[in-house]
């Protein structure tokens, strides 16, 4: 689908700034939001905890180092360097330092770091459905705002008719051509239109605040936007709508929320093969080193009595060796494991398919939204142009003197709800093809 209709809406008109008393293009309205949306933070924080577990899966290969050191007194009874329990006090030190290295272990570390790798795309597909929701809001909430300002222009344009209709029958009266009560009516009518200017203009005030929370702006004084142009005919044929079917198609191939259950299923499935793991024996490689000071207040043994450095020199141990763990029984609870597992695997296939199922309603509904708001724009314009026509030949007649005042109020409303009727329906198209533009992949 082409989108030359929001390249134009979303072209930075000016510099970018954050100060509510400039106004504030389409674009701008979004990146800000992007930026500050606390929802999006929350799933750019939990796609940031994603990337740390996978961290500390890939790590779990590297060799394991620990040191320790002790000290231990003894009094009274103890025992010498040969292990003979002799009256004595004793006192020694010890320092050790080793690592574990995991050779085998049923493919647990490699399931993991998998697991954790689609977890991670989950998380950042989180994100990037996160965001597309916010901009749709945001695109809807900165149309809102186009709406009413054109529905406002709309009032104020009637409302300066209708002047135009009180000064002439005010004239018309004076004359004696016409009766007071048409001068009453037009005032009636005067005072109508300029409360619908007034009500305009709070609906305008406040779909500029809803815009302005949802930018999560300290401070709303001031705020406003950049009015794009957007041109009738451009509209209507710079959009190609694509039906329902091809739509899904391609939304099933890029869709965040799609992507999203894929990769959590696919995570799912690695996390039965870790939970599986814990039937296979384990092998490590363990290495070492340790040393000690000994020392009495008294005994036979001169080697007791050596210097420190020549006790460390003469103490030091080292080791290496291979560590098998055998599994036999476990209460049965990796069986139990796997079975949970298992119904994850199943529980995260359904999940992927409603987020298939909800996916294609969303588009069926959006398609026939868009194809229902498209000709309701082409029926608007062709019912304006009538409106248009039947309110120029009223206010001819009229002022003429050939037409009378509920013929002429009667074409006026009918313009008047024919021109929002058209604004209502150019802006709904708009969205419409807004949200097709996002299920078929175009920005």
């Amino acid at each position: 689908m082409k989108n030359i209709l929001f390249s134009v809406i979303l072209t930075v008109i000016s510099g970018i700034g954050v100060a509510t008393a400039q106004p504030w293009t389409l674009q701008q309205c979004i990146d800000y939001a992007l930026e500050h949306n606390i929802n999006v933070q929350q799933k750019a924080l939990l796609q940031e905890s994603e990337e740390y577990n996978l961290r500390i899966a890939k790590y779990s290969m590297l060799p394991n180092l620990n040191a320790g050191m002790g000290q231990s007194f003894d009094f009274g009874r103890s025992a010498g360097r040969d292990g003979v329990i002799i009256d004595q006090n004793s006192a020694s030190t010890s320092f050790n330092i080793g690592t574990n290295v995991p050779l085998f272990s049923g493919m647990r570390i490699y399931n993991q770091i998998k697991s954790g790798n689609s977890n991670l795309r989950a998380a950042m597909e989180d994100l990037s459905k996160a965001k597309d929701d916010l901009e749709l809001t945001i695109t809807s909430a900165f149309l809102s705002i186009l709406f009413n300002r054109e529905l406002l222009h709309i009032a104020h344009t009637q409302a300066a008719l209708t002047e135009q209709q009180v000064v002439r029958a005010e004239k018309m009266v004076e004359a004696g051509r016409s009766p007071q009560s048409e001068l009453y009516e037009a005032k009636a009518l005067l005072a109508h239109d300029e409360l619908n200017v007034v009500q305009c203009e709070n609906t305008l005030q406040l779909s500029l605040l809803d815009l302005a929370q949802l930018l999560e702006l300290s401070d709303v004084s001031g705020f406003d936007i950049v009015e794009p142009q957007i041109d009738d005919a451009t509209l209507l044929h710079s959009t190609t709508l694509l039906n329902a079917d091809t739509t899904f198609y391609r939304a099933v191939q890029f869709r965040p929320e799609i992507k999203a259950a894929q990769y959590r299923l696919e995570s799912s499935k690695y996390n039965l093969k870790t939970m599986q793991s814990y039937f296979y024996p384990s092998l490590s490689l363990q290495a070492g080193y340790s040393n000690g000071y000994y020392h009495t207040n008294g005994g036979a043994f001169q080697m007791e009595q050596l210097p420190f450095w020549d006790q460390l020199d003469l103490n030091h141990r080292e080791y290496v060796g291979l560590n098998l763990s055998i599994p036999i029984f476990n209460r049965f609870e990796t069986s139990s494991r796997v079975k949970i597992a298992r119904l994850n695997i199943d529980q995260q296939a359904l999940q992927l398919e409603s987020a298939k199922k909800v996916l294609q309603k969303e588009i069926q509904q959006s398609y026939y939204n868009a194809v229902a708001a498209q000709q309701k724009f082409e029926a608007s314009k062709k019912s304006i142009a009538a409106s248009e026509e039947a309110f120029r030949y009223a206010e001819e007649r009229y002022t003429a003197g050939r037409g009378t005042n509920l013929e002429f109020n009667d074409a006026k409303t009918r313009l008047i709800r024919a021109q929002s009727d058209l604004l209502q329906a150019k802006y709904e198209y708009l969205f419409r093809c807004r949200i097709l533009d996002f299920y078929s992949g175009v920005r």
